[in-house]
């Protein structure tokens, strides 16, 4: 069997390290990987529910959706996302809520912040601290329908996070808002950019390195 040259397996060695990054894979989350919040509007609709439609179509009936207290005034308003890991995030997700049929709650600015570190609350509920960085900041359109559309933000920054924090900022609804903090969201999908497994970097590593070694080989006299 005849061996390839030195440069056509180095090609092919290249090729394999860029297609690693190339391509990109939703996380399924779940209520688990929301770790903090700073309220719900009752036990219905707790945080947690935005990671409950992962798949698929979103329905906006009731406990599909979390909603905000209502006059909750001045305080901060956030839900704080466990990614399990670090992530280099390349999109997110958000679907809207109008409430059911009442159609007085759901979100209009917002913001998402990124960072690695996290602060405890109390009680085990946590929020985002440290160094952050706002990763998105948008608008959503109030929500007139049962199946809530999906308004893609997508993400340039590079850097790995592991926590995300939803902020919004202003309600959107069809009707009079309940409140002026009547917020509310149905569903969040997380896109990250691919990372290869450890041991599949370690080989691509190792291959490098034997390169190497066949290339120096190869230069010294005999």
């Amino acid at each position: 069997m005849t061996a390839l040259p030195l440069k056509s397996l180095a090609a092919a060695l290249c090729l394999s390290l860029a297609s690693l990054g190339a391509s990109a894979q939703q996380l399924i989350l779940s209520p688990s990987n929301v770790i903090g919040a700073s309220g719900s509007f009752s036990t219905s609709f707790l945080a947690g529910l935005i990671f409950n439609q992962q798949t698929g179509t979103v329905s906006d009936v009731r406990g599909n959706y979390w909603l905000n207290p209502d006059n909750t005034g001045s305080n901060p308003v956030f839900i704080t996302i466990d990614l399990g890991a670090a992530y280099p995030i390349d999109s997110i997700s958000l679907f809207n809520t109008h409430n059911d049929s009442f159609y007085d709650r759901g979100t209009g600015n917002f913001t998402v912040r990124a960072g690695n570190s996290v602060t405890n609350l109390g009680a085990g509920n946590f929020r985002l601290s440290g160094t952050t960085t706002n990763l998105v900041s948008g608008t959503l359109a109030l929500v007139a329908d049962v199946t809530p559309p999906e308004v893609v933000f997508d993400v340039t920054d590079t850097t790995f996070y592991r926590y995300l924090s939803f902020e919004p900022s202003s309600t959107a609804s069809l009707f009079n808002a309940a409140s002026s903090t009547a917020y509310g969201l149905n569903e969040m999908r997380v896109v990250v950019s691919a990372v290869p497994e450890a041991s599949t970097s370690a080989m691509m590593l190792a291959g490098v390195a034997v390169l190497g070694w066949l290339a120096a080989r190869r230069r010294r006299p005999h």
